[in-house]
């Protein structure tokens, strides 16, 4: 689903099985940023820089 030189965890599907989740280090900190990509890999983009966030989303 990812490729390059990132370390991406904790990929989690959304409920309607179109996107998925995950923690990432593609800016450069450990795992602090929160990232979504479509389900066929298109449209990789980042929801928000979270600080000492937690690398596991949920959907809620």
């Amino acid at each position: 689903m990812t490729s390059g030189p990132y370390f991406d965890t904790g990929p989690t599907f959304s409920p309607d099985g179109r996107r998925i989740a995950f923690g990432s280090n593609r800016t450069g900190t450990f795992l602090d940023d929160l990232w979504v990509v479509n389900a066929d890999s298109t449209g990789l983009r980042l929801i928000r820089h979270l600080p000492d966030s937690e690398s596991f989303p949920d959907w809620t």
